[in-house]
C-alpha cells in the first residue's frame, strides 16, 4: 500500500485517523503491518470451511446469507497426468473432463472453480444449469459424498479478471 502519508493525503483524513483504520485493519487480518518497511494487503478468502468439515461452496455462500450462483466458463476433456491418475486410485480413469466455472454470491464472482472430474461421473450437459456439483453427483449417483480428495488454491486469473 502507499505510505501513510500518502493515504491520509489522497484520503483526505488525518494520520491519526488513518492509523486507527489501518490498526483495526491489522486486528482483522486484512493487512499486516510492518514498521519501517509499509502496510501489505493480505489475501484472504471471502467464504472459508475447514478441510475437517466438507462444505460445498453453494452451502457456505448460503451460509454467509447469500444468493449463490454459477458463470459457466468452459468444459473439455483431457488425459489425466499420471499424478491425477495416482489421486483417483484405485479406480481406473482414462479421461477428466474439466469444468471451469466462477461462482457467484449475490451475482458478485467470489470463487473460480476448476472441476476435474472422471467422465461419465456426472452428466456434463447438466453442468451449464447446476450451481452445485457436488449435488450433481449426488443425485446422478444416488450416493451422499463424504470426503473431497485434493483442493489446490490457485491464485489470480488473467483470463477471467473481467467475468
Amino acid at each position: 500500500m502507499p505510505s501513510e502519508f500518502q493515504l491520509s493525503k489522497d484520503l483526505g483524513v488525518s494520520r491519526a485517523t488513518l492509523r486507527e483504520a489501518l490498526r483495526i485493519l491489522e486486528e482483522e487480518n486484512i493487512v499486516t503491518r510492518r514498521h519501517g518497511v509499509g502496510t501489505f494487503v493480505n489475501p484472504k478468502p471471502i467464504f472459508s470451511s475447514g478441510i475437517e468439515q466438507l462444505n460445498s461452496v453453494t452451502y457456505m455462500i448460503e451460509q454467509s446469507g447469500k444468493i449463490p450462483g454459477s458463470q459457466f466458463l468452459s468444459t473439455e476433456f483431457l488425459e489425466p497426468t499420471e499424478d491425477e491418475r495416482s489421486k483417483f486410485a484405485p479406480i481406473e480413469i482414462s479421461t477428466l473432463a474439466k469444468v471451469e466455472r466462477v461462482r457467484t454470491a449475490d451475482h458478485e464472482p467470489v470463487v473460480f472453480c476448476i472441476d476435474k472430474l472422471p467422465e461419465g461421473l456426472i452428466p456434463l450437459d447438466r453442468v451449464h444449469r447446476a450451481d452445485s456439483i457436488f449435488k450433481l453427483m449426488e443425485e446422478f449417483s444416488g450416493k451422499t459424498i463424504a470426503m473431497l480428495y485434493y483442493i489446490e488454491p490457485v491464485s489470480y486469473q488473467d483470463r477471467i479478471y473481467e467475468v
